[in-house]
Parts: structure tokens; sequence; C-alpha cells
């Protein structure tokens, strides 16, 4: 989350002159704010985990992180693309548009209680095992963290979270880029994904139109994968 915030921030720069890309902002203050509510992002992502819905029914999902960007000011649109759990907050005005991505869906047959071993909460039921519950929470966090830096900072520029459903299954973002989102992802400045993999954690931002790309990575530890029953994704390893 936090090196999200961080290249969230470095794109706010970069993007609006090479001069104030070279400006030096204060990390602890802007990761202040995540730590003073880490408790409350904490309960978010097992609230998240709980309710484990599957793609296109991630309706409690959804509105959990809907109503903390709706706290923070942002300004919401749902049912984008004609999708019901799909939505975007925005903030700001002018540019850059920085875009952070936010997904939040289960996996069908992964249901699994909150500790290391496989125990599952309902037989066959969905889970989590991508941890889509950290990424739509900590893309949240970041959203808020970063709008809170450009306030105080007095930085112009818009932040807009686009709340992704269904991932895992079919990738509705792609469907969110069709006609029927109209507006959902263009005239984005640089668009931050996060993701796990086995041995890096990669920020990813594109040019919409995509007409250029960059991506910045870190090694991490490698994330637990909390459902046990995956053997297609152990064979990879």
């Amino acid at each position: 989350m936090r090196y999200l915030i961080a290249v969230a921030i470095a794109l706010s720069l970069a993007v609006r002159s090479p001069v104030q890309a070279q400006a030096r902002f204060d990390t602890k203050a802007v990761l202040a704010s995540i730590d003073a509510n880490a408790g409350s992002y904490g309960d978010v992502a097992l609230q998240i985990w709980t309710f484990a819905e599957l793609g296109y029914q991630e309706q409690k999902s959804s509105a959990l992180l809907q109503e903390q960007l709706r706290s923070a000011g942002f300004r919401m649109k749902v049912g984008v693309a004609e999708i019901p759990t799909a939505f975007t907050a925005e903030w700001g005005s002018g540019t850059p548009v920085i875009g952070i991505v936010g997904e939040f869906d289960a996996l069908p047959g992964l249901s699994q209680a909150g500790e290391p071993e496989r125990h599952p909460i309902e037989a066959e039921g969905p889970g989590h095992g991508c941890g889509h519950h950290l990424f739509g929470t900590a893309s949240t966090a970041a959203a808020i963290a970063v709008k809170e830096w450009l306030v105080a900072n007095k930085h112009a520029g818009t932040l807009r979270f686009y709340g992704t459903p269904a991932e895992e299954a079919v990738r509705a973002r792609c469907t969110c880029c069709g006609p029927a989102s109209s507006t959902m992802w263009i005239r984005s400045s640089r668009c931050i994904r996060a993701i796990a993999m086995r041995r890096v954690h990669r920020a990813a931002w594109r040019t919409s139109p995509a007409s250029s790309a960059f991506a910045a990575s870190r090694r991490t530890h490698p994330p637990r994968r909390i459902a046990a029953a995956r053997p297609s994704m152990r064979s990879r390893r």
C-alpha cells in the first residue's frame, strides 16, 4: 500500500512537470494517514474477506468501499457500464488525472476462515484466494491518502478510483472500457493497479489511450495464498 501511495504522488508530479517531479514530498506525513487509520482499513479488509462475493455479485463489498470514498469527499458514480457493482469515485479537478484501480471479488470454492491452515467456512463456498479483499482496501486507502496530500500541498489534479468487479472470472474492467462505460477510463493521465505475484509486488500505469507504458516493481516476501486447494497454481511455482 505504501508503495502504491508513493507511486501515485510521484505520478501526480511527474505528469505535471519534470521540475515538480524532482520535488521532495514528506513521505512520513503521507503515511501518517495510513497508520492512523490502519485499524479501520483492517476492519474493511476483513469485512470484504467475510463477504466473499463472486464476480458481479459484490454488492456488499462494492458498497463498503464506496462508503469509505464518499466519506472522504469523493464524487461517486455507481453502476458504470450498466454493471451494478462497478463504480468510480473522483476527487479534484484538472490535470493530471491519476487513476487507481480497486478489485474486490472472490473466487468459487475457496471458502476459508481467517487462519493459515485450510478451514472452509462453507463447503465449496466462495472465498478470497488472491487477496482482493486487501487490494480493494489498499487502493481505497491509497486514494484517500494521496487526496489528503494534494490538499495539504495545494496541488491541482484529479484522483479517480475505479471500482472494478469480476476481475477473477471475466475481468470486467475490459467491459468497462467499452461504449457503455462512456467516460470511465478515458482521459486518465496514468492509471495504477496493485497486483500480487510470488516474489514481486508491482504498481503499473499506462497512458490513456495506451501510447506509453511504464512499470515499477519491488521484491517482497511471497504472499501467503490462504486457499490450499489450488493445484493448478501450486504446479506453476
